[in-house]
């Protein structure tokens, strides 16, 4: 693997450590070895970068970039051998910098149209898969006036509810996301 960027954002997923390097995604053993490695976002003609990466459980990885979200299966068939398989893709706004899996199974996407958007699995007793897949509940709108590509950061308060915040404009939100989604306070 080259270093030719520089890696940001670091995840442990499995036994693996995950570094994001522009638009690809390359896994470490625990001696720092590297196994694997995959350009998710091979365009042509845009190149897209990955902003955010968040593990919902032990086998998907949710991957937010500059267009899009892509939901991916990692499968382990021996140690040290991962494949892969995208089972779904979001194309609803840009800048996807927000991707968290909530207490209650809920995903929260956010970008930079200032919304955000909560989807849950058609069959909540299973897990993410080709044949079941996340779709829209509702949409908060207005939450955070998002500019010179600061992006808003959620903390899930696990009672229903999130904490969000953007150091920009120094505002401060909580969001009740279950059972209904609105903005409860705002300072």
């Amino acid at each position: 693997f080259e270093d030719e960027y520089g890696a940001s954002n670091i995840v442990l997923f499995k036994k693996y450590i995950v570094l994001i390097e522009e638009s690809a995604l390359y896994f470490y053993n625990k001696i720092f070895k590297p196994i694997f490695y995959k350009n998710f976002f091979e365009d042509a003609e845009n190149e897209e970068e990955i902003l955010s990466l968040n593990a919902i459980d032990n086998q998907t990885i949710v991957i937010g970039a500059t267009d899009k979200v892509r939901i991916v299966n990692f499968y382990e068939k021996k140690p040290n051998q991962i494949t892969c398989e995208i089972i779904q893709e979001i194309e609803e706004t840009k800048f996807y910098a927000i991707n968290e899996k909530l207490s209650n199974g809920y995903l929260v996407l956010g970008g930079i149209d200032r919304k955000y958007a909560f989807y849950e699995l058609e069959n909540k007793n299973s897990k993410v898969s080709s044949n079941n897949k996340y779709k829209l509940v509702s949409k908060i709108e207005l939450v955070h006036n998002v500019y010179d590509d600061e992006y808003p950061g959620v903390e899930d308060l696990n009672n229903g509810r999130i904490f969000s915040w953007l150091n920009d404009d120094k505002n401060i939100k909580v969001i009740e996301y279950f059972p209904k989604q609105r903005i409860l306070k705002s300072m």
